[in-house]
């Protein structure tokens, strides 16, 4: 079904809708190769049919990451780049995890079908594999819990590193509406002082004139009398 959809997917894709593919695969891979231990032990069969989905899924999971590499390359978005970056290089490391996985699985698949049959052989009964078979569970728990818990820990790492970029862009808007608060700030106080400069130069503009004025109109009044006392 997923590689259906992949090929129903257009050809220029988005890192966006790749990014997505990816995430449901590692998912879906997760799920295949965790199975419930019982259905490893009493069902070999199923375990090979399994066995060949999961490399299917895991060749589509590889396609999808080279489409995402190759719109990393031409990806112009710096940010955006980065991020997706760390993600594709997230994705590669579950990639060789599940390869892994999957190898150690077969292996044990093999080891325990050998075992199957030389018992079969042996005895002619797969109840007398009780012992067996609860040692084989032990194992597989055991990996199940460690895998389980290095993913857990890989997880919380991720989510902890993209919170600590997330609030550092927030830092970044808040600094950069600040900066920009303040520059607004400095240019009206630099027009509020250039304005009060005017209205002081004009309101001495307006006291010598109004002076001028006064003493013009003494000195004409002084004069209109003293040629009026004199004749």
């Amino acid at each position: 079904m997923a590689t259906a959809q992949l090929r129903a997917r257009p050809a220029a894709a988005s890192l966006s809708s790749l990014n997505i593919d990816a995430t449901r695969m590692q998912f879906e891979l997760e799920a295949l190769l965790h199975p419930e231990v019982r259905n490893e032990v009493a069902a070999p069969k199923r375990d090979e049919e399994s066995f060949g989905e999961i490399e299917r899924k895991l060749q589509d999971f590889v396609r999808v990451l080279d489409q995402m590499g190759h719109l990393l390359e031409a990806e112009r978005d710096q940010q955006q780049r980065a991020i997706m970056g760390k993600r594709v290089h997230t994705y590669r490391q579950r990639l060789s995890e599940f390869n892994g996985v999957l190898e150690s699985k077969k292996q044990r698949y093999d080891r325990l079908s050998y075992q199957q049959q030389q018992r079969d052989q042996l005895f002619g009964n797969r109840s007398n594999d009780a012992d067996g078979v609860l040692n084989l569970i032990g194992d597989y728990h055991q990996e199940r819990d460690s895998l389980n818990n290095s993913h857990n820990i890989a997880d919380q790492t991720i989510n902890v590193a993209y919170s600590v970029l997330d609030n550092l862009q927030q830092q970044r808007s808040k600094l950069m509406g600040a900066h920009s608060k303040l520059q607004n700030i400095a240019q009206v106080l630099g027009l509020s002082d250039s304005l009060l400069n005017v209205i002081d130069r004009r309101e001495k503009g307006d006291a010598l004139l109004v002076y001028g004025g006064m003493a013009a109109t003494c000195i004409f009044l002084f004069i209109v009398w003293r040629l009026t006392a004199a004749s």
